[in-house]
């Protein structure tokens, strides 16, 4: 009995060990302590590590990654991240934020080719456990088998090169001119994900080829944060080789999909994976590319009929710096002089609705609108001969229902002095007006004037602008007239001599930017697209180009003294008055779907828009 008590004995010791260490005791003294041990099931112990397969994850729709992030602080990608996820949990998305590469890693794994689509987004940087580092992986990798299946999968990057990833650390200071040694991926990270060579993001930074995004009708629709801005890492369309092609373009340098550069875009491998670039600048303070990112994947990637549109988040109060912008200022009406009839009269931008608005008993030249005074500005004169050494020039405001009328200067022609006020231009927030003064009979030169918005302080900034050589010549030196207050400059047509200048708006350091055109009436710029438009009297057509005058094309033509063209940047529509015709056209920026709004004015001139600085 008492041998059977010391054998209980030491089996309980045994057991003891074995569940305190986790290690078996050799069978040889189990067979001596326990002779039925075999007959005993072992236990199994816990497992210390987990294989991947049984790694426990998370599948959520969309997971984003803030461990790293280049061109962007980490600051500003993780709040981006939260603005993003907030909005898409209000729309019933699922989403998780994640500093883990394993975690990413096995997410990815186990959401290949599951049938649903899964978007990871990325702040520059793909996690090198997905891609090698160094594009040590350039085929094969968990992020290439990713995108290769047809679910429609998307990698959607902000800021920097996608698979820009390397191996040194986060705030390592790097040599950026040998790359290779720290392990970058570089350019090399997206040509290998695309199997395309020759794919790279546009890199600018500031340069003078930095695009302007404008933001297409298709961002207007599915993206409504989304406003037009510069890239720097924009997709080039006519990279794009094999079964790649743009999906969808949410804004591009020409503002519809014609276009060579985009950003928001969407590009896929045909029926296959995505890859979607947005916001590819380091100027993010003013860009709301988490609300833009939530917009893209609810409106359009996932899109089911419930998430139609994006709502705010629940009792979410975003950052002062997140709060969306003003919208873009909406045109009502359309303002217009006719010189034969000596009215300003407007309309709906439609077309409809022609009211008078002022009878001045002159000939009304010049037009422009300070929206936020209210009031309306016009040139005018008191003969409409342009000879006429009697006549007199004014620069005249009102109301914008044409009461109150002023008369802020006036000039009289002479003998020997025999000139016409034509376009005017505002700078309301530093209370400036701009004429131009054409001159017909020598020895008087053209110039541009400027003054207060009452009238006083008149200061002629620029003289010398064209000479005529006799009065049959009708060239005067500067009509139309335009500002880019952005970077403080006036830009002004000459007729005859046909060139397109531009100068400081103190009248210092003028320039020519296009030559060799014909009898340039007017010129508009607009600062979201970087392009000059223009009307030319002598060929009757109107035109646009880059600012520095490269890339000119002819929008429309067949027009008897097409004068002003000015640009509705909300609709992306141009406007032209032509003058001999007594007709008022518009069409998209591009010069396409023209159509005549108006028609049986009399000798329509300059026209414009109310809204504020136009």
């Amino acid at each position: 009995m008492r041998k059977y008590l010391w054998i209980a004995v030491i089996a309980l010791i045994a057991c003891a060990v074995y569940f305190t260490s986790c290690e078996r005791i050799p069978k040889e003294m189990m067979d001596t302590i326990m002779p039925d041990a075999d007959k005993v099931e072992p236990m199994e112990p816990e497992p210390t590590e987990m294989p991947p397969e049984m790694m426990p994850i998370d599948l959520v729709d969309v997971l984003i990654y803030t461990n790293r992030s280049y061109w962007i602080t980490l600051e500003d990608a993780e709040m981006a991240a939260e603005t993003t996820k907030g909005l898409l949990e209000s729309n019933g998305v699922e989403v998780a934020i994640t500093k883990d590469n394993a975690y990413v890693k096995e997410w990815m794994r186990q959401t290949t080719g599951d049938g649903n689509v899964n978007v990871i987004i990325l702040y520059g940087v793909l996690p090198d456990s997905v891609y090698g580092a160094g594009n040590t992986q350039p085929d094969g990798s968990i992020a290439e088998n990713w995108i290769e299946t047809t679910d429609g999968d998307t990698l959607l990057n902000h800021a920097d090169y996608i698979a820009f990833n390397a191996d040194y650390d986060v705030g390592e200071i790097i040599d950026l001119t040998n790359l290779p040694s720290v392990g970058a991926s570089a350019e090399g990270g997206l040509q290998n994900l695309m199997d395309n060579p020759s794919i790279s993001l546009r890199d600018n930074r500031g340069g003078p080829t930095a695009k302007t995004m404008i933001v297409t009708s298709d961002g207007m629709a599915l993206a409504p944060s989304l406003v037009d801005f510069v890239s720097y890492r924009s997709i080039v369309l006519n990279q794009l080789q094999g079964e790649w092609f743009a999906e969808k373009i949410f804004a591009s340098d020409t503002g519809n999909d014609e276009a060579v550069c985009a950003d928001p875009v969407i590009v896929r491998d045909g029926d296959r994976g995505r890859i979607a670039i947005i916001h590819g600048t380091f100027e993010h303070e003013s860009l709301l590319n988490g609300e833009v990112a939530a917009e893209i994947i609810i409106n359009y990637l996932l899109a089911p009929p419930m998430m139609a549109t994006v709502k705010p988040p629940v009792e979410t109060e975003l950052e002062p710096e997140m709060v969306k912008p003003e919208p873009e200022p909406k045109a009502e009406y359309m303002y217009w002089a006719e010189w034969g009839s000596g009215k300003i009269r407007r309309a709906n931008l439609d077309g409809s609705n022609v009211q008078d608005i002022v009878d001045t008993g002159y000939f009304p030249v010049g037009i422009t609108i300070d929206l936020s005074g209210g009031k309306l500005y016009w040139t005018d004169k008191t003969s409409n001969n342009h000879l006429d050494p009697n006549g007199t020039n004014r620069v005249v405001r009102a109301n914008l229902d044409g009461t109150d009328i002023e008369v802020l200067f006036s000039e009289k022609n002479t003998p020997d002095s025999q000139f016409t006020y034509f376009q005017i231009v505002l700078d309301p927030t530093e209370g400036k007006m701009y004429w131009s003064r054409a001159v017909f009979v020598p020895p008087e030169e053209g110039a541009i004037l400027r003054a207060n918005l009452d009238g006083s302080n008149v200061e002629k900034i620029i003289t010398g602008l064209g000479r005529p050589v006799d009065v049959t010549v009708w060239d005067s030196g500067p009509r139309g007239l335009t500002l880019d207050l952005s970077m403080g400059k006036l830009y002004w047509g000459h007729c005859a001599s046909g060139k397109i200048q531009r100068a400081n708006l103190d009248g210092s350091n003028v320039e020519d930017i296009i030559t060799g055109l014909g009898c340039i009436q007017d010129v508009e710029f607009d600062v979201n697209g970087e392009k000059i438009y223009w009307s030319d009297e002598q060929t009757g057509t109107i035109h646009r180009a880059d600012i520095d005058g490269s890339n000119a094309e002819e929008l429309a033509g067949g027009f008897s003294n097409p004068h002003t063209v000015v640009f509705d940047s909300f609709t992306r529509k141009i406007y032209w008055t032509s003058h001999n015709d007594g007709a008022m056209y518009r069409a998209n920026y591009d010069g396409s779907n023209q159509e005549e709004i108006i028609s049986g004015l009399d000798r329509p001139v300059y026209l414009a828009l109310d809204v504020p600085s136009q």
